[in-house]
């Protein structure tokens, strides 16, 4: 297995373009806009950034990569429902208020919920067996732990450069310079299309050993 390829390197490359250009065009232009248009604006921008680490970690062969691509942008935009859970509210002006942050931005979420669908993975591997179709098997067969976390850490990392990480309750750290911010995505999607690419070598050896 190739630790390293060009296609890895220009994906990451587009992917970290696009995290500069985007966040410089919206804080640019998003002044002018109003309360609506910018967290709209914002939830798209943590989508597509989503999008593309999960296109960086992926195969262009693997089957099903545009559900994948589609649930991890969706995921990452969910990130977000924990401002108007700790605002207990609906409001957009209540939720975008609150200085705290919520648990779905806090590190120490990340590994835990991508712990539990990693011991759950055996459930979904056997839906067919029960109501569901095949469409909807395959795509909760998409490595969900590992979606999750590029999903979930993307958007923290993003947030990360206005606010700090937010590793656990009651301690975040200093604002993340761009250039850290633009490390830790090249990171995550390089230890993630390693470990994404060892899964499938892994499951093409079972598949030729049954």
């Amino acid at each position: 297995m190739k630790l390293i390829s060009l296609k890895l390197c220009a994906k990451v490359g587009f992917v970290n373009c696009f995290c500069v250009v985007a966040d410089l065009v919206f804080g640019r232009f998003s002044a002018n806009w109003t309360m609506w248009e910018r967290a709209v604006g914002d939830s798209l921008i943590h989508c597509i950034v989503a999008i593309g680490c999960w296109w960086a970690v992926t195969d262009d062969t693997a089957q099903n990569n545009v559900p994948g691509l589609l649930l991890c942008g969706f995921l990452s935009s969910l990130v977000d429902i924990d401002h108007f859970i700790e605002a207990k509210s609906f409001a957009l002006q209540d939720a975008i208020s609150v200085n705290r942050r919520g648990i779905f931005h806090c590190f120490i979420a990340i590994p835990l919920v991508a712990g539990m669908f990693w011991f759950l993975r055996g459930y979904f591997e056997n839906l067919n067996v029960l109501c569901f179709s095949s469409v909807h098997v395959k795509l909760l067969n998409l490595n969900l732990p590992l979606l999750i976390i590029v999903a979930w850490f993307s958007h923290q990392l993003r947030d990360s450069t206005r606010r700090g990480l937010y590793l656990f309750p009651g301690f975040s750290t200093a604002p993340v310079p761009i250039f850290v911010y633009l490390a830790l995505i090249t990171l995550l999607c390089y230890i993630g299309n390693v470990l994404y690419i060892s899964k499938v070598e892994l499951e093409n050896v079972d598949s030729l050993i049954v």
